[in-house]
């Protein structure tokens, strides 16, 4: 019996993957293999390929959030309620959407397509731009779940985030990450995305502070909506410049008619300087826009 217990045993040991028994080892040596050894190459591979084997695969999701304002306005009044809506969406092959609606009427969403293709519209304006800035660019600096949901690029974190405990929302395990007067809650098993926010706003002019949150109404996994990832076929492509150029002067046109004539002229004034801003700021963007102009 003892004989065939032993035979059982060396089986399950030889039934491992025969790649696994030598990376196993090679991962153990790491930095000596990697230093002294001709396999220091192989090390590093096997490190990668361990990991990778090691990682759950973010599942598609829609996730809904309401972003709500309270604080003082200039009457003295108290502001409070509901300002936008927004939608963060995954598909299974790792494409992402945040589509932003505004009860003021500004309705924009980007769209980040697995294949390093971004595209941001502007339903007001009846605007779009779309970009391959690639797979590097789309995804080099992002959150991941190994970082804490910290934003991550070129092995250093961003905006002097760090990380202040962890709640559970919605049933999902999130990590609060602190910048300034930001909290936002992010859920690991989603891809880091957002739960909820807290923005505290400095009191200025002798005001008070304001708090403007953001809260999960919804939680849905599933492959999402395919409409929220088609690039509006009947909207003007522009690059970059223009698409920035053209939200610029539709805010101006939002508010002309309530302005005082002095206002009207330094509002006026503000445009054109952000019109010849936006216009150096993405001459690079416009050239690389040119000269790799992807398929909507």
């Amino acid at each position: 019996m003892d004989r065939d217990r032993d035979r059982e045993s060396n089986k399950m040991k030889t039934s491992l993957p025969r790649k696994t028994l030598f990376l196993v080892p090679l991962f153990l040596l790491g930095p000596i293999a990697a230093r002294f050894l001709p396999v220091g190459g192989a090390y590093h591979y096997a490190r990668s390929w361990l990991s990778l084997r090691a990682q759950t695969p973010t599942p598609a999701y829609t996730v809904r959030l309401k972003e709500e304002v309270a604080g003082p306005t200039r009457d003295g009044a108290v502001r409070r309620g509901v300002s936008a809506y927004y939608t963060h969406a995954r598909r299974s092959d790792g494409s992402l959407v945040l589509d932003a609606s505004a009860l003021d009427g500004v309705h924009t969403r980007i769209i980040k397509r697995a294949d390093g293709v971004k595209i941001t519209t502007n339903n007001q304006t009846g605007a779009k731009t779309t970009v391959a800035v690639g797979q590097v660019v789309l995804h080099g600096q992002k959150r991941t779940p190994e970082s804490n949901c910290l934003k991550q690029g070129s092995g250093h974190s961003f905006h002097n985030e760090r990380m202040d405990g962890e709640e559970t929302l919605h049933g999902y395990r999130t990590v609060k990450v602190v910048a300034g007067g930001q909290t936002i809650w992010y859920a690991p098993d989603l891809g880091c995305v957002m739960l909820q926010m807290r923005w505290v706003w400095p009191a200025s002019n002798g005001m008070p502070p304001s708090v403007t949150t953001k809260t999960a109404m919804t939680i849905e996994l599933g492959e999402p909506d395919e409409s929220l990832f088609r690039s509006p076929p009947d909207f003007d492509e522009l690059s970059p410049s223009e698409y920035a150029v053209s939200q610029a002067e539709f805010s101006f046109r939002r508010v002309e008619s309530k302005l005082p004539p002095d206002k009207l002229a330094e509002r006026r004034k503000k445009l054109e300087s952000d019109i010849a801003l936006h216009r150096s700021q993405y001459a690079d963007a416009d050239s690389h826009y040119w000269a790799n102009r992807p398929r909507p």
